[in-house]
């Protein structure tokens, strides 16, 4: 028996199963779009609150401890909790230098320039302590462990920018390994940065997603261990650490 041809399929036959595939690929990509306008408000704005886990303060606390920068929030919020009594004494830490001060001559680490804001808002010289040291928050986290064990203090409030309280938390329980104390991670709201809607304007982009990827770099080379420091571009902020060093020895650790 002689067996028939198979019969040609059409090129309308032939590209069908392809049409449909690509038809199916451009709904789901219109179906993930649609979700995205209607849903992207709120998926951007919880990722920016996200950043911010401050809680309230203790009535009482050892010290209080601005980081470095955010000179229009930071150091005005400590002064406030200082002024209420949370703690006998203020210390600031950052061997960095603001550029824009640098440009106009003025020569002033970032412990200094948060310094001087303190006293501006009611906090008194001798209750400040300036740590000229650190070029990073892991610095500073490390630079706090240090003084807290040194003079076995047990608690302490934490001051930073809203966006920064996430990554200040985990630099902090990374660096305070080993060493018990009672933290506290206080939210200085930004005057700027608005993390509700920070994906609406350009600066405030900017703030968000670099945290977050601080945020990754800090996790994966501090939390988990994986590595214990990192290299400066700023070494001239570890060579003022015997200023930092006299600077703390001139405040009496006994007062409560």
């Amino acid at each position: 028996m002689n067996s028939q041809p198979a019969p040609q399929r059409s090129l309308f036959q032939r590209a069908a199963p392809l049409a449909r595939r690509a038809l199916g690929c451009v709904g789901a990509c219109l179906a993930l779009g649609l979700v995205f306008v209607l849903l992207h408000a709120p998926l951007l704005r919880w990722a920016g609150n996200r950043l911010d886990i401050g809680g309230a303060p203790p009535r009482r606390a050892d010290i209080i401890y601005v980081f470095a920068g955010g000179e229009n929030e930071r150091p005005q919020q400590a002064a406030a909790l200082f002024k209420q009594g949370r703690a006998p004494r203020v210390m600031t830490a950052g061997g960095l230098k603001t550029d824009k001060l640098v440009a106009l001559g003025i020569h002033l680490t970032e412990a200094q320039v948060n310094a001087k804001v303190l006293e501006r808002n009611g906090v008194p010289a001798d209750r400040i302590i300036q740590f000229e040291r650190s070029a990073s928050t892991w610095d500073e986290a490390n630079v706090l462990r240090d003084y807290m064990q040194k003079h076995k203090l047990r608690s302490a409030i934490l001051v930073t920018s809203n966006f920064h309280t996430r990554r200040t938390r985990l630099a902090a329980r990374a660096a305070f390994r080993g060493y018990h104390a009672d933290l506290y991670y206080i939210s200085a709201p930004h005057p700027i940065t608005d993390l509700a809607n920070w994906w609406k304007n350009e600066e405030d982009l900017i703030t968000v997603s670099t945290e977050y990827l601080k945020y990754v770099f800090y996790f994966i080379n501090y939390s988990l261990g994986l590595k214990r420091t990192h290299a400066t571009k700023h070494p001239e902020a570890e060579a003022q650490s015997q200023v930092g060093n006299s600077a703390t020895n001139s405040i009496q650790h006994n007062e409560k």
